[in-house]
C-alpha cells in the first residue's frame, strides 16, 4: 500500500510541476494590455493585434502588431525566460503597444494561466496579459 502511494505522489508531482508548460503552449495567445512605464495599455482598438504562441519545443514566434518575431522560451514550472527574440524591421506610424509587448516578453520571469488569460509577471507584477485566440 505505502509503494501504491508513494507512486500516487510522485505522479502528482510530476504532473502539478509540468502542468505550467502544457498550459502555455496548447494556445495561441492575443495580447490584451500591456504596462509601459507607468501605463496600462490595451489593444481594445488596434488594427493588427499582437500574438505569442510558444510551442512545446520551445520555440517562439508571433506577431507585434506591426513587425513578426520569432525566438526561444525556456520554461520551468511556472519560471519562463524568453531568448534569442529576433523581430523583422519595418516602421509603422504607431509601435508603442509593440515596443511594449517586446519588452515584456523581455522583462519577464514567471506566468500563470488563469480563467482562460495567460499572464507574463516580473518580479511578481503582471506586465502583459493575453487572452487565448480560438
Amino acid at each position: 500500500m505505502r509503494y501504491l502511494i508513494c507512486i500516487f505522489c510522485g505522479f502528482a508531482l510530476f504532473v502539478a510541476c509540468g502542468g505550467g508548460k502544457s498550459e502555455i503552449t496548447s494556445s495561441e495567445w492575443k495580447l490584451v494590455s500591456v504596462v509601459s512605464g507607468n501605463d496600462l495599455l490595451t489593444t481594445e482598438n488596434v488594427k493588427k493585434q499582437s500574438t505569442l504562441k510558444i510551442e512545446a519545443n520551445g520555440s517562439v514566434h508571433g506577431q507585434g502588431g506591426c513587425n513578426t518575431f520569432l525566438g526561444v522560451a525556456v520554461i520551468s514550472g511556472t519560471t519562463i525566460q524568453f531568448d534569442k527574440i529576433v523581430v523583422t524591421q519595418m516602421a509603422c506610424f504607431d509601435m508603442k503597444i509593440e515596443t511594449a509587448f517586446l519588452d515584456a516578453l523581455k522583462d519577464s520571469n514567471s506566468f500563470v494561466v488563469e480563467s482562460g488569460n495567460l499572464k507574463l509577471k516580473k518580479d511578481g507584477k503582471v506586465i502583459a496579459t493575453f487572452s487565448a485566440i480560438e
